[in-house]
């Protein structure tokens, strides 16, 4: 096999979800006509594109102080 082919085996992975996102995903999937599986699929490769195309979400820079007697 060439290294290429084997980039393009799927590898199935496992994400955590609250169980009101679980079901929101289901709602969703339901409304489309797909599984949840299909959507997730999509939903990952759509956000791959965009990414690729120069998309970056919106993040938030955050400071925290913490106290250095309580560290290790």
């Amino acid at each position: 096999m060439a290294e290429d082919d084997a980039e393009d085996i799927v590898r199935p992975i496992g994400v955590g979800l609250k169980i009101s996102e679980a079901r929101h995903l289901s709602e969703i999937a339901h409304e489309l006509g797909v599984n949840r599986h299909q959507l997730l699929v999509w939903l990952v490769r759509d956000f791959f594109r965009r990414w690729s195309s120069g998309y970056r979400p919106p993040t938030e820079l955050r400071r925290v102080l913490r106290d250095p007697s309580k560290e290790d």
